[in-house]
C-alpha cells in the first residue's frame, strides 16, 4: 500500500531538511498546491538570501503590493505604485509579509537603490 498524501506536518519537517537550498525548495513548490503551501514559507523567510542581487528589487515589488491606498495617501506616495508599474498587478496569491523573519537592512536598501536604478534608466 502507498501514502498518496502527506500529512502536512510531516511534509513540513521533511522540507525543513530542504531549508538552505532554494532550488530544492522551488522544486517543491511545484509538486502540488498543498506542498507550495508548505513550501513558500520557507522561501520567504528571509528572501533576499536566496536572489541574487540582480534580481533582489524583485522582491521590493512584490512586498509594494501590499502597501495600502490608504498609506500612499498619508504618506504622500499615491505615484509609488505607477511608477514601479506594480499598479495593475493581480493581487499576490500569498501573504509574502507574514512570512518574513529574518531582514538585513543594507540588502533592503540596495535593492531598493537597483530598483530606483532600473525605473530611471527606462
Amino acid at each position: 500500500m502507498t501514502i498518496t498524501i502527506f500529512i502536512p506536518e510531516l511534509l513540513e519537517n521533511i522540507i525543513s531538511y530542504h531549508k538552505e537550498n532554494p532550488k530544492t525548495l522551488f522544486k517543491c513548490s511545484l509538486v502540488s498546491k498543498s506542498w507550495c503551501n508548505i513550501v513558500i514559507p520557507f522561501l520567504w523567510k528571509n528572501p533576499f538570501r536566496f536572489c541574487y542581487s540582480t534580481s533582489q528589487h524583485k522582491i521590493i515589488k512584490v512586498y509594494l503590493q501590499f502597501l495600502s491606498k490608504e498609506f500612499l495617501k498619508e504618506h504622500d506616495l499615491n505615484d509609488l505604485k505607477e511608477i514601479f508599474q506594480i499598479n495593475n498587478l493581480k493581487p499576490p496569491t500569498y501573504n509574502y509579509l507574514s512570512f518574513l523573519q529574518e531582514l538585513i537592512y543594507i540588502t533592503l536598501y540596495d535593492s531598493l537603490i537597483n530598483l530606483l536604478k532600473k525605473r530611471i534608466i527606462l
